[in-house]
């Protein structure tokens, strides 16, 4: 009659035949105890019916679901069946420690909850486990749970006792780079397989067996963590898949140490580690720590309260309590269940375990074995007995670590589902940017083509002053505003530079040319025309004035089209890198030629300015009125009056004194007509200059820029070299082809997300366990009362026979109902037990 997960009385009969000390050697239930538990069966059944119609009318999973569940849960592994699924154990010769009924149906209710945990966490775990290697890729945070720990807090040997795989063991450090265990299920396989690899994806991993783990850890480890690595950032990938069984990602970190005889800053490099890991919301954080260390100054859990302030996301996780229990003293039940103001308090509190020790390991102990030891610990220990039930147990951690799991999923689905959303659109786009393979003649032409429009239309818009962007970079990629500046600054030099004919230095060199190349042919008042000719010619052209500033302009214009081109080529033919690089190139030899013609030009306009000559009236009025307004002025100074500049030119005191000594010195006069028809030409020169250079450099480069560039583009790039614009790129290949697949993850992922259920939190679940709780109690109390009908008169009845008992406020671990029902449904059957006149009688 022996069931997969037992009903509440089982706990009854089998703890009531121990208290009254009637326990067959066996281990099994007195013969005249069976009619009472045949009866307590039958009722026990009958409640398991009446819930299933109300859990169908409730929209819960039924009993047959619930009980399929169960059963998918059979073959946890084969060590914990051998333990659960075994005939009671027979006498041997040597006394061995016995493992009671009630301890082996509490492990057997474990495994049933640890094994299905429900169908709906087991489709959500599944789930993410499958897609979190790419998840991971695209940097979108999964729900975890990472093991954190100080240097030998037993880290590796939790993770070696929850997943049956034995984990590098050594005296110090032996975790030495992350580890990440991914334990999935797969009904359809007959033997457990592993991989382990480098890679989260297990691209090119191997199947191996599940044995072999340990070696290829320790392979990887000596390979990628050594030397001045000797800890290492990288992560290790293991992933375990088996029948069935919990659905889990552990990370196992290495421990927080001191110890640098291998590593100068190892403890900078493994605290920041964990805070790499732990800082993420959505991972749940096991904070290991060894029963005898002082929890409240442990590092890990300094660290976990730096990132999880109010200890929501924290379950600790004590390690080594058979040290606490041979111990002289410790107070590790009071820290476990944090009952002083100076315990660290954790809202998923504490949870107490006992590992491996290396002589178990070297005598080969199994896990079934382990466990009943850890079973007989906590329950004959006389320090530890004192922990609830749900405090302790590596198959009830176990079963915690999925349920926190299952909570912490649910309340990071919708994030993830947003996550997954907006990845997709940024992977979308990228996929979108990446350049096309073209293979057919017909799609080159037509894909060269649509690029050499999009740039050409792009420029002439830029030159036409059409060109319109909110983009502050594109400010400084304008033409029409930039070359009209230019063009300005262009004519700000040279009237800079032109010289001060008025001003002292010039009318003396004036003064010196007059006397020195002229004087003396002529009357003096005819020496003019050729000074004038001279210096015009030998400070405008010989000198360089306006070749050097033209040039200067044309470089300048050059430099600015080659940015701005480059720009819009890359733009428009980024998605192909060698047609973006060939355009590019070639557009660069159009503007160096634009260049070179426009300097020619301009040089040529230079040169011509040695003809001194102009069609300009207004150069003759200009002069004439100048020539009057320094007379003027000349008189005025004579006479004392006030000089009044009315003139647009600026008359110098130099002048002004050289008009006055004019009158005294007749050949004077010469040389203030040349400085005044000088000052007054040069302007015209310059402006004109100006003028006719720009329109020559804005129409050779800058007007047929884009025809010019679109024509040498089609001369040297189409025909019969236009394939060597579209090699074969096997990168880019590569880059579509791992895009594609991560889009096709995460659409599949986010349409199974669609499907998931978001399990209500578990504190509105708990009135349906406390239901459950007064209906096992009620029927419990009644098949008790009949029990004690059958045992023993000299007993007293603590049961009423009408079957009505009434259950007390305080369970046998000292705590209130209403603390025992915050533990959820599942503490509903051990308060049956827990009942003091259940266990008196």
């Amino acid at each position: 009659e022996e069931r997969e997960t037992p009903a509440a009385t089982d706990f009854l009969v089998a703890g009531s035949s121990k208290d009254v000390g009637v326990v067959r050697p066996d281990g099994g239930v007195p013969e005249f105890l069976l009619p009472a538990v045949k009866r307590a069966r039958v009722a026990a059944e009958e409640s398991a019916r009446q819930d299933s119609a109300s859990a169908a009318g409730a929209g819960l999973p039924s009993s047959a679901e619930s009980g399929a569940a169960e059963s998918s849960g059979k073959d946890l592994d084969d060590d914990f069946d051998a333990l659960l699924g075994a005939a009671p154990p027979k006498p041997q010769a040597k006394a061995e420690p016995h493992v009671n009924e009630t301890s082996l149906s509490e492990l057997r209710a474990t495994k049933a909850k640890v094994a299905a945990g429900g169908a709906e966490l087991s489709k959500k775990l599944g789930l993410l486990e499958r897609v979190r290697h790419v998840c991971q890729a695209v940097q979108i945070a999964l729900p975890g749970v990472v093991v954190v720990g100080e240097q030998s807090a037993g880290k590796s040997s939790l993770l070696e006792n929850i997943s049956g795989i034995q984990f590098p063991r050594a005296q110090n450090t032996c975790t030495r780079m992350p580890c990440i265990l991914t334990m999935l299920t797969d009904p359809s396989i007959l033997e457990p397989y592993a991989k382990v690899s480098m890679d989260s994806s297990f691209e090119g991993a191997e199947q191996c067996a599940v044995g072999e783990v340990e070696e290829k850890i320790r392979a990887l480890t000596a390979q990628h963590a050594t030397g001045d690595t000797f800890i290492s950032r990288k992560a290790l990938y293991v992933r375990v898949v088996r029948k069935d069984g919990p659905q889990l990602s552990l990370i196992d970190l290495p421990g927080v140490t001191h110890n640098a005889d291998k590593m100068a800053d190892i403890h900078e490099v493994t605290v920041s580690l964990v805070e790499e890991y732990v800082r993420h919301e959505e991972v749940v954080i096991l904070c290991v720590i060894p029963a005898m260390s002082d929890f409240g100054n442990a590092e890990v859990i300094k660290l976990a309260r730096k990132y999880d302030p109010e200890g929501k996301r924290t379950l600790g996780v004590v390690t080594k309590c058979d040290d606490a229990a041979r111990a002289e003293a410790s107070d590790v039940v009071d820290k476990t269940l944090m009952r002083r103001d100076s315990d660290v308090q954790l809202k998923l509190g504490f949870h107490c375990v006992v590992n491996r020790s290396q002589k178990n390991i070297d005598d080969n102990m199994a896990r079934k074995d382990l466990w009943v030891k850890e079973q007989q610990l906590f329950e004959t220990s006389e320090r530890l007995r004192g922990l609830p039930s749900d405090h302790w147990g590596t198959l009830r951690l176990m079963e915690k670590i999925a349920r926190i799991q299952a909570s912490r999923v649910d309340e990071c689905l919708p994030k993830i589902k947003e996550a997954v959303r907006a990845k997709l659109l940024e992977l979308r786009e990228e996929l979108r940017n990446l350049p096309a393979q073209l293979d057919s003649e017909e799609d080159q032409y037509r894909l060269f083509n649509g690029v050499l429009r999009k740039v050409s239309d792009d420029l002439q818009r830029r030159v036409r002053a059409e060109f319109m962007s909110s983009d502050p970079h594109d400010k400084a990629l304008t033409i029409a505003p930039r070359v009209a500046q230019m063009v300005q600054e262009f004519r700000t030099r040279l009237q800079e530079e032109n010289p001060e004919w008025l001003g002292r230095d010039m009318i003396d060199q004036v003064e010196d040319t007059v006397e020195t190349f002229v004087h003396g042919y002529t009357v003096d008042n005819l020496t003019g025309p050729q000074v004038f000719i001279s210096l015009i010619r030998r400070t405008f052209v010989e000198e360089g004035m306006l070749k050097d500033a033209a040039d200067e302009l044309v470089e300048n214009i050059a430099s600015h089209l080659r940015t701005v081109v480059t720009h819009v080529v890359a733009k428009h033919a980024n998605v192909h890198v060698m047609l973006a690089s060939r355009l590019a190139e070639k557009a660069a030899d159009v503007i160096d030629h634009c260049l070179e013609m426009a300097r020619e030009l301009c040089t040529a306009l230079t040169e011509a300015q040695q003809v001194t000559s102009t069609t300009d009236g207004s150069y003759r009025v200009k002069l004439t009125h100048f020539r009057r307004s320094w007379s003027e002025k000349a008189a005025d100074q004579v006479q004392g009056r006030e000089v009044k500049d009315t003139h647009e030119e600026k008359l110098t005191p130099e002048f002004l004194a050289m008009v006055q000594k004019s009158r005294d010195e007749p050949q004077k006069l010469a040389v203030l007509e040349i400085c005044a028809s000088l000052q007054i030409y040069s302007g015209f020169l310059i402006q004109g200059f100006v003028e006719m250079a720009a329109k020559l450099v804005k129409f050779n480069m800058v007007e047929l820029l884009a025809t010019r560039l679109e024509e040498r583009w089609r001369e040297d790039l189409a025909g019969s070299r236009l394939p060597e614009l579209f090699p074969k790129d096997h990168e880019m290949a590569r880059r579509r082809a791992d895009l594609t697949s991560k889009m096709a993850a995460l659409t599949e992922f986010r349409e199974q997300l669609a499907c998931l259920r978001i399990s209500p939190p578990l504190k509105k679940l708990r009135p349906e366990a406390n239901n459950f709780h007064t209906k096992v109690q009620q029927k419990g109390c009644a098949e008790a009362s009949a029990v004690h009908a059958g045992v023993s008169d000299g007993v007293q009845t603590a049961v009423p026979h009408g079957g009505q008992a009434e259950v007390p406020t305080l369970t046998s671990n000292g705590l209130h109902s209403d603390q025992a029902e915050r533990q959820g449904g599942d503490e509903a059957v051990r308060q049956v037990s827990s009942i003091p006149e259940v266990q008196k009688f």
